[in-house]
């Protein structure tokens, strides 16, 4: 008695209006209500034949048929009815075929839900109903206004006393209006309600990006990655200015366009502009993202002509699009829409222009002729520099309020020029690596070459925290690249003089060893004398990188020169002081005297920072 005045009182649950949701707990009810009436009706024992089993199940059936063409209400309880009886009498011949009544039951419940769902799929349209009531006199009559659809004429209907008057019929005297109205629906309700509605079109519209995106992506695939380099023609670029509008449901625009007149109306202008173009910039900013990613799969030669096919792509489809997009949100309000559409060309003009002037200044980096060298090259330095300068004329300009986006937004993205920028830089760096090591004669001072350029790179980054802008996958590839030069160094200046240190012969073979041991040595000791000579000229970044390339010499070396001392030793007794001329320690001080570190690897940097060139 008390649960069920409790749930005769309860509050109205506002939970979830999942279909999915109601057909399982009205599956579990009835589930639950069946083998309850299992157990506890005894008065009929007899068991079902298969007549009524297959009468239940086409009610059952006939009842969601009912359910999804009229709608009394009592199908779905006529349902609930059959598929709860089916479930009952499938118990009475073996419990177990509880199993297949509650299969059924719940095929038909969720067979429901679907289609119900089905029906609903697509673009809902915004429901606008806006109830005013008025009071008039001291009769408390009630006058209800309801607006079916917005933009629709208005249909008002009175209700005095429990009587129907039309607005033709409906008489208000002189003496009830001077009683006054009073409105229990506030301005400031409708205004919260208009703007509630207008953000919900606008978020709506904000969800479509990603498919807009990948439409858009598709159509200019072909024409981006055209590669004109290698003389493959070029796809014909098709002009759409309908791309856009065709690829949003119709209902969301005319909503969108509903709701932006009501703003206006209301005197939101600023307002709904702002909110428009936000959301249109920040869909223009990520296309310019997705074609840098496209990007990334073209040589440094193609990236100009990258930048010519988006602008093409910016003027023959994107701007048109909008444009259509605009006229029709904003239709009959050409002042609004012109300011709206105008901003967003200038944001993104702007982003394009700065995209150029970035590139053409990286682009400059090639122009330096080939500088002999272990040493950092200047490119590297220059370019190094430009993406610095990037990165913090980006950061000032959002400081001083000049720059709406910092480089990195809430997700972590950068912004498109600086993406780009990004893009452009890193594929310069790693092809001034490439050409510039195949011009060294000696592989072992190319491989030094690298590994100074790789440090150099790698420390610029992390001191001006430049790691989210080069990203860390990016840095990652080019640590294992420096590991790798690490071991084609070892491996082209140091093998040939550890296989001299390798004996395969027994103290058995004492004639044979003895002379093998001495010409070992005695080219040991040449080869030694030589490379050591030739490479403490060479230049390495820093300590730290010098102190890395020897701690591995040493690991390969000295372990080596160790056991063939040993050996010689034993072939030639007291005889082998007159052979070895290094000893250990003068072994491990003659590897540690390699390389000379840069001593004004800094007076570059400070020259260009002395007369840093603008960016934007």
């Amino acid at each position: 008695m008390l649960i069920s005045l409790s749930i005769l009182f309860a509050k109205a649950w506002e939970g979830s209006n999942s279909r999915c949701l109601e057909a399982h707990t009205a599956f579990l009810v009835l589930l639950i209500t069946s083998v309850y009436s299992f157990f506890f009706d005894k008065q009929v024992t007899e068991k079902p034949d298969a007549y009524s089993l297959v009468s239940c199940g086409s009610f059952a059936i006939m009842s969601l048929g009912l359910s999804r063409l009229s709608h009394f209400g009592f199908e779905v309880d006529l349902l609930y009815f059959f598929s709860g009886f089916l479930t009952v009498q499938l118990m009475k011949i073996k419990l177990w075929l509880v199993i297949v009544g509650g299969s059924f039951s719940y095929f038909l419940l969720i067979l429901r839900a679907a289609l119900d769902a089905s029906a609903r799929d697509g673009y809902v349209g915004l429901h606008v109903n806006d109830h005013v009531v008025i009071e008039i006199g001291s009769h408390s009559q009630g006058t209800s206004r309801n607006f079916s659809q917005v933009g629709s004429p208005q249909t008002i209907t009175t209700f005095v006393g429990n009587s129907l008057v039309m607005p033709q019929d409906a008489g208000v005297s002189e003496g009830d209006e001077d009683s006054g109205f009073m409105v229990t629906q506030g301005r400031n309700d409708s205004n919260k309600s208009v703007k509630a509605r207008f953000m919900e079109c606008v978020d709506v519209l904000e969800k479509e990006n990603e498919t807009l995106i990948d439409t858009i992506s598709k159509h200019v695939d072909g024409y981006l990655k055209a590669n004109v380099i290698n003389k493959i023609p070029v796809v014909e670029l098709h002009a759409d200015n309908n791309l856009v509008v065709d690829s949003l449901p119709a209902g969301m625009i005319n909503d969108l366009h509903e709701t932006v007149r009501l703003m206006l109306a209301e005197g939101f202008e600023e307002d709904c502009c702002r909110a428009y173009y936000t959301c249109r910039r920040e869909f223009l900013k990520e296309c310019l993202w997705t074609f840098g990613l496209l990007m990334q799969e073209f040589s440094t030669e193609e990236i100009q002509c990258w930048l010519t096919k988006v602008l093409n792509i910016v003027d023959c489809v994107l701007l048109p699009s909008e444009r259509t997009l605009c006229d029709r949100v904003f239709k009959g309000v050409a002042s609004p829409g012109d300011f709206v559409f105008n901003v967003v060309c200038r944001e993104l003009n702007i982003c394009l222009l700065r995209i150029a002037n970035h590139l053409a200044t990286f682009l400059e980096c090639e122009k330096f002729t080939y500088y002999e060298g272990a040493e950092v090259h200047p490119n590297i330095c220059e370019l190094m520099l430009k993406i610095r300068f990037v990165c913090r004329q980006r950061d000032n300009r959002c400081r001083q309020g000049l720059e709406g986006y910092t480089m990195l937004d809430k997700e972590g993205k950068l912004s498109p020029s600086v993406n780009v920028a990004r893009i452009i830089a890193t594929a310069l760096l790693e092809r001034i690596l490439e050409v510039e090591c195949k011009n060294y004669h000696n592989p072992s001072l190319g491989y030094v070459f690298l590994m100074n350029n790789l440090s150099f790179i790698e420390q610029e980054a992390k001191f001006y925290g430049l790691v989210p802008i080069f990203s860390h996958d990016w840095l990652r590839k080019m640590t294992t690249k420096f590991q790798q030069n690490l071991e084609l160094y070892l491996r082209s200046s140091w093998t040939k003089i550890v296989d001299f240190l390798k004996l395969d012969i027994s103290e058995s073979e004492n004639s044979v060893g003895v002379e093998l041991v001495k010409d070992r040595m005695n080219s040991f000791n040449e080869h030694f004398d030589e490379i050591c000579k030739v490479q403490s000229t060479w230049f390495v970044f820093d300590e730290e990188l010098k102190s890395h390339i020897i701690k591995s010499i040493e690991n390969m070396l000295l372990p080596a020169y160790g056991n063939f001392i040993e050996r010689l030793q034993n072939f030639l007794g007291q005889h082998s002081y007159y052979y070895i001329k290094y000893g250990m320690f003068d072994v491990q001080d003659r590897v540690r005297n390699l390389f000379v570190v840069m001593k004004n690897k800094n007076l570059f940097l400070n020259r260009s920072e002395r007369h840093p060139r603008p960016l934007s």
